[in-house]
């Protein structure tokens, strides 16, 4: 008697409410919306498609008809003006393609520079620099050692020269 005093009585209606069955009804059609999809994208899964696109857009051929009045004085003359034309492009002079250097392999070049001084102004490091490509290269291996804690940066005056320095966890990092 006490156990049935203490639990909740539970009360079971019969007759449905019209709201619930209402309710009931979306639900299962939105399931079977669900299910309809979930078995479309099986199937594309199953073909391996990994990309989609849209439709063809044009459902009509292009077909090419050339000009009725063409001959081969025509031809010939066309071509020609082509060849004038792409002998113009032959004569703009080349140019040779400069050696490309990553900014790991500058990285590395840096390192092995500094290791060997305790400080190094950035003036003396672009000094050596061919281009503005090099320079910005330069510019951001050195930001990238300063970021890993290889060397330290300082800049005593506003505008003046930055000032590398090695730090001694450096060199043991080096030695590992």
């Amino acid at each position: 008697m006490k156990s049935r005093a203490i639990l909740p009585q539970l009360v079971v209606d019969d007759e449905p409410d019209a709201e619930n069955a209402g309710d009931i009804a979306e639900k299962l059609q939105a399931y079977r919306k669900f299910k309809i999809l979930a078995k479309g994208l099986r199937e594309l899964e199953s073909r391996h498609r990994q990309a989609y696109s849209r439709e063809l857009l044009f459902q009509e051929k292009i077909h090419f008809f050339p000009d009725a009045t063409l001959n081969s004085t025509k031809l010939r003359r066309g071509g020609l003006n082509i060849l004038e034309r792409l002998q113009i492009l032959d004569k703009i002079p080349k140019v040779k393609i400069k050696e490309v250097i990553s900014i790991s392999e500058r990285i590395t070049q840096l390192q092995n520079r500094l290791m060997n001084s305790a400080h190094m102004s950035l003036n003396e490091l672009l000094a050596d620099a061919h281009s503005k490509e090099e320079v910005i290269l330069t510019f951001l291996a050195m930001l990238e050692l300063v970021k890993q804690r290889w060397f330290s940066l300082e800049q005593n005056e506003l505008f003046g020269d930055m000032l590398f320095s090695r730090k001694e966890t450096s060199i043991e990092r080096a030695a590992v």
